[in-house]
């Protein structure tokens, strides 16, 4: 069981990622908007009790966050002509 409960936790902190994304949005700080999700993943995954070690963290949360900003903005942000 404690398997399944660390293979799911992917989904949840790309979904926390979009939520993330919409929260820190500032249009053209994009590195800064980046660290902002960042710290604001880490330290929701911290307080509730979500032991990731750092460098993976430091490995994927930019990623997970590039990827959700990606999609934000084919759909939800998408400029209408």
């Amino acid at each position: 069981m404690e398997l399944k409960k660390k293979i799911n936790i992917i989904p949840i902190i790309q979904l926390v990622a979009s939520l993330v994304a919409l929260i820190v949005e500032e249009p053209g700080k994009g590195e800064e908007k980046k660290k902002k999700a960042v710290t604001m993943i880490k330290d929701l995954l911290k307080s509730s009790g979500i032991n990731i070690p750092e460098p993976f963290l430091s490995l994927i949360l930019p990623i997970i966050i590039d990827k959700a900003v990606d999609i934000l903005n084919k759909t939800l942000w998408k400029v209408q002509n």
